[in-house]
């Protein structure tokens, strides 16, 4: 079957399994025209991957994957209401809109950082160093849990069996624990700046 576009796709970059350029390998594969990698609030794996997508000879779109907070309440629970936005074909250097996505990075990346520390101090994990964490997802600035399974598995400390145990017990539910670096733009503002980035 032939395919025309996928515009939601995820790299290592943010919680996707594969590189940019492998994306677009992938995607060439499966019959795509045209695809836009839209990582999660980062936008570093675009440059490989429209590389990639140019040598392939095919169209691709700038794009990022946005969480945003609403004011909506949910009647059964009282919490509110998140979003996730795709913004489409805008400036990342938009100054506004740099400074932006390098605060979610460094959010994702803090809170990530600080539970790992604290897994290694309760024996939950072991035999990895933060700065190791970095070094081998050396590029992304991003960096979840995904990335620190991908160490482990690297390291011979981990298989994907081990995966559930592994987020539940040093993520999951306790990144929620930890105070973001950086907020969230809500719902409004997001797409307002999506719009004056272009």
């Amino acid at each position: 079957m032939k395919y025309y576009a996928n515009l939601h796709t995820h790299s290592l970059h943010s919680d996707g399994k594969y590189t940019p350029a492998r994306l677009a390998q992938m995607a060439k594969e499966e019959g795509y025209g045209a695809v836009a990698v839209t990582d999660h609030d980062t936008a570093t794996a675009y440059p490989e991957f429209k590389a990639e997508w140019d040598r392939l000879g095919l169209e691709t779109i700038f794009g990022v994957e946005f969480s945003a907070p609403s004011a909506f309440k949910r009647p059964e629970t009282g919490s509110t209401v998140d979003f996730h936005i795709v913004g489409f074909h805008f400036d990342p250097e938009y100054p506004a809109m740099k400074e932006y996505l390098a605060g979610m990075s460094l959010r994702e990346a803090d809170q990530t950082r600080i539970l790992v520390e604290r897994g290694l101090r309760e024996g939950l994990l072991k035999d990895i160093t933060w700065e190791e964490v970095v070094q081998f997802n050396k590029g992304i600035t991003w960096l979840c849990n995904e990335h620190v399974f991908l160490l482990m598995e690297a390291k011979g400390l981990a298989t994907k069996a081990d995966y559930p145990r592994f987020f539940d017990e040093v993520f999951g539910p306790r990144r929620s624990e930890v105070p973001p670096a950086y907020d969230f733009k809500p719902v409004d503002e997001m797409i307002r700046l999506i719009r004056e980035a272009g």
